[in-house]
Formats: C-alpha cells, sequence, structure tokens
C-alpha cells in the first residue's frame, strides 16, 4: 500500500503556488506595479520624499522622486493642472503664464531661479494633459535649455495619490552643468513637499484655485 506521504506534499506545494499566485494578483496594481518596494513605501507612508538620479537612452541626466499625498488623483491634479497658482507657492518658481490653453494641452511661459548667483531662466513649456487625472507629459518648446521634459504621473493608491515627477534637462554649451540633472535632484523633496502640503491643506486651497 502506497504512502500518503507524496500526495500531501503535492497539495502543500499547489496551495503555496496558488498562496502566491493570488498575493501577486492582489499587489498588482499597487506597490509592484509602481517599481516601488516595501522600503520604499514605508518611507512614502512616513511622509518622505523618494528622489534617485536618472539616465535615458539619449544619454541625458535627470532625476525622478515619488511622493504620497493624502488626496485621490484628481484633487492632486486640480492644483497642479493651475500652473500659474504653482507659483504662488514655489520659491525658484519666479513666474508663471498661460500663454495658450486647450482642451487637452497648455503652454506655459515660466521664469526660474536656480541660483541666486545666476540670471532668471526662462522658457515655454507644452504640458500634454489628454490623460486627465493620470498623467501629464511636459516639454520644452521654447527658451533658455538645450532640452526639457517629462512627465507627472497620478498614481491611486488606497484612496491617495502617489506623485510621481520625472524631468530631464540638458543644459546647453552655454549654461554651467550643475544647473542640470543635480540641480532638479536637489530641488525635487522641497518641490513634491510643498505640493503634498498644499493639497493636504483642503478646502481653502480649492477655493483659492477655482
Amino acid at each position: 500500500m502506497s504512502s500518503p506521504a507524496p500526495a500531501k506534499n503535492f497539495a502543500r506545494v499547489c496551495i503555496c503556488l496558488i498562496v502566491s499566485f493570488l498575493l501577486i494578483i492582489f499587489f498588482s496594481d499597487k506597490t509592484f506595479a509602481l517599481g516601488l518596494d516595501y522600503q520604499t513605501m514605508a518611507r512614502l507612508q512616513k511622509g518622505e520624499v523618494v528622489t534617485e538620479s536618472l539616465k535615458n537612452q539619449r544619454h541625458h541626466k535627470g532625476a525622478q522622486g515619488v511622493v504620497l499625498i493624502n488626496a485621490p488623483p484628481d484633487e492632486v491634479w486640480r492644483l497642479i493642472v493651475n500652473k500659474e497658482y504653482l507659483a504662488t507657492f514655489i520659491p525658484k518658481l519666479r513666474k508663471a503664464k498661460i500663454l495658450e490653453k486647450g482642451i487637452n494641452y497648455q503652454k506655459v511661459f515660466m521664469a526660474v531661479k536656480i541660483y541666486r548667483f545666476l540670471p532668471t531662466f526662462k522658457f515655454t513649456i507644452l504640458f500634454d494633459e489628454k490623460n486627465k487625472h493620470k498623467a501629464m507629459i511636459f516639454s520644452k518648446v521654447d527658451g533658455c535649455f538645450q532640452d526639457i521634459y517629462g512627465s507627472i504621473k497620478f498614481i491611486p493608491y488606497k484612496g491617495k495619490t502617489i506623485l510621481a515627477y520625472k524631468m530631464y534637462v540638458e543644459v546647453g554649451f552655454f549654461i554651467p552643468s550643475f544647473v542640470g540633472s543635480n540641480s532638479v535632484k536637489k530641488d525635487l523633496p522641497d518641490l513634491l513637499s510643498r505640493i503634498k502640503n498644499q493639497v493636504e491643506k483642503g478646502n481653502s486651497i480649492k477655493q483659492k484655485i477655482d
């Protein structure tokens, strides 16, 4: 008479595989799908901003940052879509003026003071906003710097938003190289923290940007 042990072991293996599969499905639309590990998520839940340097296939340098905001994506979008209001609470953004606006895009003039001993850099950015409440894609169309481009993603997470900001900057020949990706990464924590704080202030801010 054969032993039932092999059958029991086989059953345990099957159960483990099924549980693992279910866990993957459960988390696939959350942290794993975002490429964020548990340590990063723990930092975000503490209110921290997590950043890292980037380099893409075009050999352009940049940086990205993520922050967890206690509000749904539509509320975070509502703040960021108002580019002129951003200049009221982001110190280095000295001016933002909407030059042209359509159903799914905005063309915005911006003046940025990165360092006190350098001039104010002025450029025009085109924001592609057709993916409403989910993502903005942006790129420079005029002004300083050789190239500026990136994205802002609004990722739902348990009734909140993981805001993921990515930006590449090519400064060009006549601008010091340290103004590029290094300054972007350095300024990201303050930028994302300010956006987080403004959104979480609540109704008083909503009234100002309506």
